[in-house]
């Protein structure tokens, strides 16, 4: 694999959009390049250009090249997949759009804000009202009784009273989880 459309060569679609819920880690690697092709950019280019630029998340970057105080630092490999006590500095990751991203805290919180803000940051619109509004909805479910699925790209449920919209990640020696409850602007 050496490039984002070897990472998804042969993936196939088992159930319709929106009939079913199945997570799919290299579905988000397929809107990633469609995302990329759109702009005609390399898709970590296109998220710095588009997204963290201008949400002033300068201590983000995709795989192990960021460095520095309050980012995060993966450890081990990816292939095979085992945490170790050593850095991942050769880590190399073309599926990136899955979970590529290191980031610090202050970083991970400007995107929060962001979010919770309806797209808009300190006065910049980053992503379209609506298309945010999408992403923290519930669009599919695995089964209507519940209170849970997910909008676009963001994991969303419903917790004593209140809807919570975020997501989680992890690779070797790393993970994080951003949790926010928009009507609570938290």
């Amino acid at each position: 694999v050496r490039t984002l459309s070897d990472a998804i060569a042969g993936l196939r679609l088992v159930h319709a959009p929106g009939e079913r819920v199945v997570y799919s880690n290299p579905g988000f690697n397929v809107v990633g390049l469609v995302a990329a092709r759109a702009v005609d950019r390399p898709f970590e280019v296109a998220a710095r250009q588009h997204v963290l630029g201008p949400l002033g998340m300068h201590d983000s970057a995709f795989g192990a090249r960021s460095r520095g105080p309050g980012v995060a630092t993966p450890y081990g490999s990816l292939l095979p997949p085992k945490v170790s006590a050593k850095p991942a500095d050769g880590m190399r990751l073309v599926a990136a759009p899955m979970g590529g991203l290191t980031t610090s805290a202050l970083d991970l919180v400007r995107f929060g804000r962001m979010v919770l803000g309806g797209g808009v940051l300190d006065g910049t619109t980053v992503v379209a009202p609506e298309l945010l509004r999408r992403a923290t909805h519930v669009e599919a479910r695995n089964h209507p009784d519940l209170e849970q699925g997910y909008g676009l790209g963001f994991k969303v449920r419903r917790w004593r009273g209140r809807t919570l919209v975020g997501h989680d990640g992890n690779m070797p020696g790393v993970s994080a989880q951003l949790m926010l409850s928009p009507d609570d602007g938290v």
